[in-house]
């Protein structure tokens, strides 16, 4: 009897214990239980230094990878100073060490050019030849070249250098382009004749006016298109 009557008001006490310890750690304005405040976390390490030699090294990184032309190579390489300014205050008021950097960027970029690695004309007529292969017109192209960096003459050399390759003095480089897009979104003389036949007099006009548009919109000139979409003069006002 002894035994049953410890046994029973130990249970009971562990139980109780158990209940106060939660009841303790309760809060009943935030009707969650408060959890124990943890160790602050320590600080974030104070990132590695940039260097003369890791900006090197970046930069054959980047040209092992992508092809390049001068800008795009520069701007990657700033990019590692305004990033090595955001993590590290002492870097940031350090001007000095980033114009030595800088400098150090200017070198690095002169020796790629001088290696061969960084040429822009080379640049130009291998974007060139990749896009107009898939229908892009002379302004698209223009346009994403100068974004890259690329001088407009240089554009224009390689630019008139390619279409005369490929099409001749009598080709024309624009309209081929052209019709390759229109083959590849089925635009025009490209869908199937079923297609074109569908609906009346007007809305083949309608139709029309779409494609012509959606070559506008890649770049094309309005004669370029109506050429390259094949259409019937019988829709012209």
């Amino acid at each position: 009897m002894d035994k049953l009557w410890r046994y029973t008001y130990e249970s009971l006490w562990h139980k109780n214990h158990i209940m106060n310890k939660a009841l303790s750690s309760f809060d009943p304005d935030q009707e969650r239980l408060v959890s124990k405040p943890r160790h602050s976390r320590k600080g974030h390490r104070r990132p590695a230094p940039l260097t003369e030699e890791k900006l090197k090294q970046a930069a054959l990184d980047y040209l092992a990878r992508y092809a390049a032309s001068e800008s795009t190579l520069r701007k990657t390489l700033e990019r590692r100073i305004l990033r090595q300014s955001m993590l590290d205050k002492d870097f940031a008021a350090n001007t000095t060490l980033q114009q030595q950097l800088r400098q150090v960027i200017d070198s690095v970029i002169t020796a790629h050019k001088r290696a061969g690695n960084l040429n822009d004309a080379a640049f130009a007529e291998t974007k060139i030849a990749g896009m107009r292969r898939s229908g892009t017109s002379k302004r698209r192209i223009e346009q994403k070249l100068a974004h890259k960096g690329v001088a407009k003459q240089t554009v224009a050399k390689a630019l008139q250098g390619f279409d005369s390759d490929q099409m001749g003095d009598t080709g024309d480089a624009e309209l081929q382009a052209a019709r390759t897009f229109a083959r590849k979104k089925r635009l025009g003389s490209f869908r199937t004749q079923t297609q074109n036949d569908e609906g009346d007099k007007e809305e083949r006009r309608q139709r029309e006016a779409k494609d012509i548009a959606a070559l506008a919109r890649a770049g094309f000139s309005y004669d370029t298109a109506k050429r390259a979409l094949g259409t019937s003069s019988d829709f012209e006002d």
